[in-house]
């Protein structure tokens, strides 16, 4: 039965006065059993359901273990049975889609980030094992693929995760933030530069821009807590699909300029489906400030842009239905106890 959504949202605000450590990844597995054992004790006071507790964890991983593939990305890399260097000879085969990729889908590495790519997937880090080889690994080893995603939104990726892995791909739905009853901000500092009014955006022609209004954070922002803010209306980011559930889920309009791991293929996902502006780049990679302020004006105000604002408030009702996917993930829990 699924938990009501001010019964979470009071343990999930009850939950953070603990100041839970958050988790950027390990190589080591007892650090990784060292940060459960104290996360798992401070779950304790609260009785929460196992749902309610992988919930509150998802939001406590940073940097790498933050770094959620969703189901596109995954089907792109392919089988895994003739080695992923046979499938992949060389940078240049990345830049487009590749033939078992049956998805009607551009889903493919930009041409000016090939290099740098297949360095960064091939390359063992400081492990000795590299981004791909822990892939192989894990697939090679696993009884069953857990997605964060749902069949509203993916299901020919899933389907295509599992003809091409032959396993069980199990959807443990898009993890939605909590809703909050209270709409405070971890930083004060925010809310008292935004005020309720909708601010406009720096953009060339702007003579005599009122710079007391606007905001350049250094560090971590809280970022739930901004989306939330009714003067937000729309969200330019690198297009990481953790940060894009939470961007559609307050049906914000998507700006995205992908900068690094596995964003481009991010991107071109939500390009595909009409759901995100890029920022133009340059075939070198760079990018010049205009081409940011035109992507902006697209997404928030101009005509044209209007079938994308309306295509994330639509796709919102899947993103933040909290019932859905509290379903996913009471069917996970049920997959794994069944298989003990």
């Amino acid at each position: 039965m699924a938990t009501p959504a001010t019964t979470m949202s009071n343990l999930f605000e009850r939950f953070r006065r603990f100041r839970p450590p958050t988790f950027a990844g390990t190589y080591r597995p007892e650090e990784a059993e060292y940060w459960l054992n104290r996360v798992t004790k401070l779950l304790q006071p609260l009785h929460c359901s196992k749902a309610e507790s992988v919930e509150f964890l998802s939001y406590l991983f940073k940097k790498e273990a933050d770094l959620w593939w969703e189901a596109t990305v995954i089907a792109f890399f392919g089988p895994i049975k003739d080695g992923l260097r046979k499938m992949w000879p060389s940078p240049e085969s990345l830049a487009s889609p590749p033939e078992w990729f049956e998805l009607d889908s551009s889903v493919a590495v930009p041409s000016h980030e090939t290099a740098g790519f297949y360095r960064g997937i091939f390359s063992p880090d400081a492990s000795g094992f590299s981004i791909l080889d822990r892939l192989v690994l894990a697939l090679q080893r696993c009884s069953a693929m857990a997605i964060r995603s749902c069949n509203e939104f993916q299901v020919e990726s899933l389907g295509l995760l599992k003809k091409l892995h032959k396993r069980p791909v199990i959807p443990i739905g898009l993890l939605p933030p909590t809703p909050l009853e209270k709409r405070e901000t971890t930083d004060p500092k925010w809310y008292s530069h935004m005020g309720n009014q909708r601010h406009r955006y720096p953009s060339a022609g702007i003579r005599e821009p009122d710079w007391q209004s606007w905001v350049v954070y250094m560090g971590w922002a809280p970022q739930l807590e901004i989306l939330a803010h009714p003067s937000i209306g729309g969200s330019l980011f690198h297009s990481g699909w953790a940060s894009t559930i939470e961007t559609i889920h307050y049906g914000h309009a998507l700006i995205i300029l992908p900068l690094a791991n596995v964003h481009s293929l991010d991107a071109k996902m939500l390009v595909d489906k009409g759901l995100a502006i890029k920022v133009e780049i340059n075939e070198d990679g760079s990018f010049h400030r205009d081409a940011v302020v035109r992507s902006l004006r697209r997404a928030t105000v101009k005509e044209d842009g209007e079938r994308f604002r309306l295509k994330s408030i639509e796709t919102k009702a899947i993103f933040s239905d909290q019932t859905l996917h509290q379903n996913y993930m009471n069917e996970f829990i049920n997959f794994l106890k069944s298989s003990n």
